[in-house]
């Protein structure tokens, strides 16, 4: 199993000139994550090896406060917020963007993203599968962190925070958002496409 760092990554972090971030979620979308991560800007689509992107996190109630989390029309069985499970199968595998994490970032990054672990995974450019592997990072939530249980796999996905990662795929290309939406699962194991039609859902 690759070496987690856990959150808040400090001794990773210190003398750290930047490092690569594969976001898979919200990270995805320019807009939802500009303000945590303001001086690195410049996102590359690429393929994340090793993996396996899952709404199963449960996110704590400072979180759940944040404006982009609010559905009043739905329960709180509504809450799950994209994790990666790291296996390290190549086979196992999902896109998302990398940008680099700048020093004069880390301290807002570690405002935006409390709990989760950070590990290292192979990348590859999105649109050029013969083009050089890359080593980036990317946040994993731990089971319990705090005392509190971060995975929950019985989690149905937070439909406004779903919709903004949706809509950041779709910006990227449509090519992006169907392999996206192909390697996109809830806990209970269901594909996202399954799930959006199951709800009635049209973006």
């Amino acid at each position: 199993m690759n070496d987690l760092i856990p959150y808040p990554w400090k001794d990773f972090l210190k003398g750290n000139n930047g490092f690569n971030l594969f976001g898979y979620g919200s990270l995805i979308n320019q807009f939802s994550s500009k303000e945590a991560i303001s001086n690195s800007t410049q996102l590359k689509p690429v393929m994340g090896f090793g993996i396996k992107r899952v709404l199963n996190y449960d996110p704590d109630e400072n979180v759940r406060s944040r404006p982009i989390y609010q559905d009043p029309e739905r329960g709180d069985e509504y809450f799950g917020v994209f994790n990666i499970e790291y296996s390290g199968n190549g086979l196992d595998r999902a896109n998302g963007v990398m940008r680099t994490v700048e020093p004069n970032d880390f301290e807002n990054f570690v405002k935006r993203e409390v709990g989760y672990s950070l590990v290292k995974i192979k990348c590859q450019d999105f649109y050029n599968p013969s083009s050089p592997i890359i080593d980036a990072y990317t946040l994993v939530a731990p089971k319990v962190f705090n005392g509190r249980q971060l995975v929950n796999n019985e989690l149905l996905p937070n439909v406004p925070y779903y919709k903004i990662c949706r809509e950041g795929a779709a910006e990227v290309s449509d090519a992006f958002l169907q392999v996206w939406l192909d390697t996109s699962f809830l806990g209970d194991g269901r594909g996202v496409r399954t799930w959006e039609q199951e709800e009635g859902l049209d973006f």
